[in-house]
């Protein structure tokens, strides 16, 4: 039993040197778990080894003489190990797949904050532009208004379309979609540096040409 309390400490330094050294190596890697799953992990390692120290020393105080049944006892050991490492096993798994589930949300996520900041000179420019006619500022105002709901919207995207949340990845943004931001983006640009012109005509259509 000496030797099972001695074999059961190296297996239990053994286990938390790996975990450490994977948590640091782990550090590296484009998916690493987070910290709440190797305090978890280490956790894992604490159950193990309290359940582990109290099963060899109820075992050790109940045990025959004649070790008749040593050999039930080192498989509940190891049943006991597999148990654990199953559950530590479970809980990176879990951890590092919904990383790799999420990835695409937040590229998509990073997309929608960078056509935000596209957004904010154009927004600048609307708010700039002067016009005594009121009609003209009454559009001005209700474009301005949608700009900001898209530049905020966009700016706090959580990376999917509409209902996307519910139903996972089927309602991903497609290219397409994504085109016609970049696409919207770049036209207003040029919409603008007509509406800062200033004359008559061109100034309606150029603000019916925004508002499309």
């Amino acid at each position: 039993m000496v030797w099972v309390l001695i074999g059961f400490l190296c297996t239990l330094e053994f286990l938390i040197g790996i975990l450490t050294v994977n948590s640091m190596t782990k550090t590296r890697a484009q998916y690493r778990p987070s910290g709440a799953t190797i305090a978890i992990t280490y956790g894992v390692a604490g159950l193990f080894a309290i359940s582990g120290l109290l099963s060899i020393v109820i075992y050790w105080s109940i045990r025959n003489t004649n070790g008749s049944g040593d050999g039930s006892f080192i498989a509940a050991l190891i049943g006991i190990f597999i148990f654990w490492f199953i559950i530590a096993a479970l809980i990176y798994f879990f951890d590092l797949h919904s990383q790799v589930v999420a990835q695409p949300l937040k590229e998509k996520r990073a997309e929608h904050r960078e056509y935000a900041r596209s957004l904010n000179p154009i927004l600048l420019a609307v708010r700039s532009v002067k016009t005594s006619d009121d009609k003209r500022l009454k559009r001005l105002s209700i474009i301005t208004k949608n700009l900001e709901s898209i530049n905020i919207a966009l700016a706090h995207s959580h990376g999917g379309g509409i209902g996307s949340l519910e139903t996972g990845t089927v309602s991903l943004f497609r290219p397409e979609q994504d085109k016609v931001i970049q696409d919207g983006i770049g036209m207003m640009g040029s919409i603008l540096s007509r509406l800062s012109d200033g004359t008559s005509g061109d100034f309606d259509a150029a603000l019916s040409e925004l508002e499309q």
